[in-house]
């Protein structure tokens, strides 16, 4: 019997070199084009992929009235009303906390004096047609004392708009709610008036101007100083409210004087 032929065993492998031994790898060497080499520049673009659309958040856009040197004034003015009258959540998110004083107080000049001209003009229309006045002659008369409040619109409208600012963040500072300063409520009133442009329109224009700005400040308000609404509807309408109710008053006191007065001529012996 034939004796078994063993195979000699394998040849023991190559044994590791320096760089294969090291623990843990080395990472691999950046190649050309690569952005995380050093003064390497960013791979070329996909020609398949559509190219990426900057996206401008709110916050980035502004506030176009204190852009007016991109849009032009009239422009600025436009696009500022309309985003106030339109999309007031929106148009707050756009400004900023910290902007100027003078922007935001400039607007709200412009707003009053056209409003002021605008409800002069129809206040003028309707004492000329013979609806407040009896005949034309008190017309001209109305037409002189109209254009003197005219020209006295930019004092009452700062009066009006620092008045209502102090109180209204007095109010939001008593709830708990003047987050954003004082700064950002005199620029969120004074941007709120946009909706006094309504004047414009004869009849019912002033009165829906005025609710647009209410309901625009609240939303203002309520962004800016990132409280709830009901606390920035506090703010805005208690002195509302507050002002209404001291009119009533004097109203009924001048309707009782009225009549004691009327009964007294009517009825001198009673007492």
């Amino acid at each position: 019997m034939l004796a078994r032929m063993e195979m000699p065993p394998p040849y023991p492998p190559d044994p590791p070199s320096a760089s294969e031994a090291s623990f843990p790898p080395e990472p691999p060497t950046p190649r050309a084009g690569d952005p995380n080499r050093a003064g390497g520049s960013a791979p070329p673009a996909d020609p398949w992929r559509a190219p990426a659309t900057p996206v401008l958040t709110p916050q980035a856009e502004g506030i176009p009235w204190e852009h007016r040197e991109r849009f032009g004034v009239a422009l600025a003015f436009w696009k500022t009303v309309t985003g106030v009258m339109g999309a007031p959540s929106r148009f707050y998110r756009q400004m900023s906390v910290d902007g100027s004083y003078g922007s935001a107080i400039l607007f709200a000049l412009v707003v009053g004096i056209l409003g002021a001209i605008a409800g002069a003009f129809w206040n003028l229309v309707a004492g000329m047609l013979g609806f407040l006045h009896s005949d034309f002659a008190a017309g001209f008369q109305n037409f002189a004392y109209v254009w003197v409040l005219v020209a006295m619109t930019p004092l009452l409208v700062l009066f009006e708009l620092f008045t209502w600012s102090i109180i209204t963040h007095l109010l939001l500072v008593l709830v708990d709610a003047g987050h954003g300063g004082f700064r950002s409520t005199l620029r969120t009133v004074a941007y709120a008036m946009a909706p006094a442009l309504l004047s414009v329109l004869p009849v019912c224009g002033g009165i829906t101007g005025s609710i647009w700005m209410i309901v625009a400040q609240i939303i203002g308000l309520t962004i800016v100083h990132r409280t709830t609404t009901p606390r920035a509807a506090f703010a805005t309408l208690f002195p509302v409210f507050l002002c209404a109710g001291l009119i009533l008053i004097l109203l009924t006191f001048g309707a009782v004087a009225g009549l004691m007065a009327g009964f007294n001529h009517w009825f001198p012996g009673v007492q």
